[in-house]
């Protein structure tokens, strides 16, 4: 647009028709004088613009006086040359007279289906389309950008509104459409416009002058006009092809070059490749996001489970469900189409579960080719015995969903907790028809395959070790003893500790293992071990989490019986105090306060690691 109004202002001064031809573009050259004069002017304007915004205030005037002092400059500049009115107009430096108006409402006398030229309908068949898909985008386009540019709030369903009523308004009056020009309302803000009074005042003015436009046409200069489109152009030229340098990527840069380029040959092409390319753009954008919003994969405890509170029973039978395979769950996202689905089958291969889950909850569009790769996808699972279980699909994807050869089957449910609750339901449901003799059986297989071997030994406590302990503890039990009670009741927690050692490179636990023992660190580092998820690198390990010096680990899992979620190992030589189970029984039995005082540190930790997942953005339940 910028290109297009620029070169009207060169034709506007040159009387040439700008048709990017050579014997056209031969005759703005024979015309280079006007056009000199035209880019003195720009420059001047520029030049003016740059040192009045030093004086604060003073900005806003500078456009319109510069604009209006052209007038009187002009009718000067002619009266020097000794140039009469109708030479200045005939040697093109003023506009010609218009031919007289038959005024505002001769447009009604056309209005007939006889004057139509319907054969011109075919031809101009593009153009027309171009204006109705312009018609219908200039607000959602242009309010946002004229708001960035004037840094006003703005409300687009109100825009929406005005605008709609406008139109048809002037639709029931037989008048044009209602369009919001950028660049004229951009250059109203700049010259200080923008009250609703300014509005309104120069509202009246245009609507006197128009009865009038063919008597004021001829006196105003060439240069003018030619000046004011120049200035637009350079300015809509600078915002979208400067500024943007640095914000766009270079895919979008490329294309907003192309619709440069072909808008300067012609307008509704320029548009409509916008368009084009618009769509291009976003499918080569999105094709680079990942549709998997997270990845669940059996035997990781709590990621794999609903909401629903379960007794340690129950937890006990859903844990060796997940250690036999269990669910493995992806949770998509956003819209789903050929550009980013290309891959997903490949998010299935290669792992052993008994469900797959596939949440929907954030999809919002599904295309035909991502309802190819899903129903791969169920193919796939279908031929080596895993059930798709699908949740969260919005009404119109269900019913397209149904449509496809290997997913017409699949159960669905209206979210991600109700399916894992119905499946877990499922499991418990066939725990309890087996025999307590084969149950037990498959309990004792289970928990003695999934025991790590015991490195730790007992070893001697120094002195700073215990002042350790006591000042870690006393920090945390601070808000639940009084100030004289700490070291006494640090002394007493102490006694159901022992002190501890384990070489580097061992393993503390592996998933599924008894929770027998949780400890204080006082040196060393222990990483948490998860092939499945994100990790980070720590002297030639990777590791999703860690511990260091003055962290309680492992001690939810010892207060709930639960199995371990992880592997645990050491990659340095540590120095613990250890609590195990039988300790734990020994407190709550002899000394129950003490057992509280405990179990409130325990929370005071998982509560601070709970606080830095969700800065982290992991999700903890599903």
């Amino acid at each position: 647009m910028g290109i297009y109004i620029l070169c009207a202002g060169v034709s506007a001064v040159t009387k040439v028709p700008w048709v990017w031809t050579l014997d056209a573009l031969w005759l703005q050259a024979m015309e280079w004088k006007r056009v000199a004069l035209l880019c003195f002017l720009e420059v001047l304007l520029l030049s003016v613009k740059k040192v009045s915004s030093r004086w604060q205030g003073l900005e806003p005037f500078v456009l319109p006086v510069f604009f209006l002092s052209l007038i009187p400059l002009s009718w000067a500049a002619i009266f020097v040359a000794g140039l009469s009115h109708e030479e200045a107009q005939a040697t093109g430096w003023f506009f010609s007279d218009l031919p007289s108006s038959q005024g505002l409402l001769a447009h009604w006398q056309l209005f007939s289906f006889r004057q139509v030229a319907w054969w011109v309908f075919p031809q101009q068949l593009l153009v027309l389309m171009g204006i109705v898909v312009f018609s219908c985008l200039h607000v959602p386009v242009n309010v946002p950008a004229l708001g960035q540019g004037t840094r006003k709030k703005f409300d687009i369903n109100r825009e929406l509104t005005a605008h709609g009523l406008a139109n048809l308004a002037a639709a029931m009056l037989g008048l044009v459409q209602n369009y919001m020009v950028y660049s004229s309302s951009l250059l109203y803000f700049k010259c200080g416009g923008g009250s609703r009074l300014a509005s309104a005042a120069i509202s009246i003015m245009v609507m006197g002058c128009i009865p009038h436009v063919g008597i004021l046409i001829p006196f105003i200069p060439r240069a003018l006009a030619g000046v004011l489109l120049l200035h637009l152009g350079y300015e809509l030229i600078w915002e979208s092809m400067v500024d943007t340098w640095k914000v766009l990527d270079h895919l979008e840069y490329t294309i907003v070059l192309g619709i440069a380029g072909v808008c300067t040959i012609s307008f509704m092409e320029g548009f409509l490749a916008g368009l084009l390319c618009s769509a291009i753009a976003f499918a080569v954008q999105a094709s680079r996001s990942d549709p998997v919003e997270a990845v669940f994969f059996p035997g990781r405890g709590i990621r794999s489970r609903s909401r629903r509170l379960r007794s340690p029973l129950e937890v006990h039978e859903l844990e060796a469900f997940d250690r036999d395979g269990g669910v493995f769950s992806l949770r998509l996202r956003g819209a789903l189409f050929f550009g980013n689905t290309h891959e997903l089958p490949k998010r299935v291969q290669g792992v052993t579960c008994k469900k797959c889950i596939l949440d929907f909850n954030h999809v919002v569009s599904i295309d035909s080719s991502a309802f190819s790769q899903l129903d791969s996808i169920a193919a796939s699972l279908s031929s080596q015995g895993v059930e798709l279980v699908c949740s969260g699909l919005l009404s119109h994807l269900l019913l397209q969903m149904r449509l496809q050869p290997h997913m017409s089957d699949v159960r669905v449910f209206p979210d991600m907790n109700s399916a894992l609750e119905n499946l877990e339901q499922e499991v418990l449901q066939q725990a309890a028809s087996v025999p307590a003799g084969i149950a037990k059986k498959r309990a004792s297989r289970s928990d003695a395959a999934g025991t790590a071997g015991s490195l730790r030994y007992s070893a001697e406590a120094s002195e700073s070790d215990c002042c350790f302990f006591n000042e870690t503890c006393a920090s945390l039990m601070a808000p639940m003893v009084a100030d004289d009670d700490l070291q006494e009741t640090c002394a007493a927690l102490r006694g159901y500790f022992q002190f501890e050692r384990v070489p580097a490179g061992s393993v503390l636990w592996n998933p599924g293992d008894a929770a027998d023992f949780a400890f204080l660190l006082v040196s060393g580092h222990v990483g948490v071990l998860d092939d499945h998820r994100k990790t980070f690198r720590q002297e030639g390990y990777e590791f999703v989490e860690s511990s260091e010096r003055g962290q309680f680990t492992g001690e939810l899992n010892l207060f709930t019986g639960d199995a371990r979620k992880n592997a645990i190992l050491a990659t340095e030589d540590l120095a613990m105090w250890t609590v195990t189970r039988k300790s734990l029984q020994r407190m709550q039995r002899d000394d129950s306060q003490l057992a509280f005082v405990l179990q409130g540190i325990a929370l005071r930790y998982a509560s601070h690691r709970m606080y830095l997942s969700m800065l982290d953005g992991r999700v903890h339940t599903v």
